[in-house]
Order: structure tokens, then C-alpha cells, then sequence
């Protein structure tokens, strides 16, 4: 579980931001989506349930 969970399905209003790609999945083939977004200019959030990506 996240520390930013706050029970409300939603995070909280300091950590809202907007993102042009969200990759769900850490794994070699999320992080390859990410770079390749970031390298063309997007912004990026990378999510996954594991703590540690790979």
C-alpha cells in the first residue's frame, strides 16, 4: 500500500498533478514505455505495486 493512500480512493490534493502518459507495471516493458515517453518529450508517471521497479 502506498503512504500516500488516504482511505478516500483519492491522493491527496498536494500530490495531484497531470501527466501526458501513465505506465502501469514497473516490469522491463514498463520501464521501456517510460524512457521512450520521457526521450519524446512527454511527462511521465510510472506506477506499479511493487516498491522496487525491474
Amino acid at each position: 500500500m502506498s503512504a500516500l493512500h488516504t482511505g478516500t480512493g483519492q491522493a491527496p490534493a498536494s500530490c495531484q498533478r497531470r501527466y501526458d502518459v501513465l505506465v502501469v507495471g514497473a516490469g522491463p516493458a514498463g520501464m521501456a514505455a517510460a524512457r521512450a515517453a520521457a526521450g519524446s518529450g512527454c511527462s511521465v508517471a510510472l506506477i506499479d505495486d511493487n516498491p522496487a521497479p525491474g
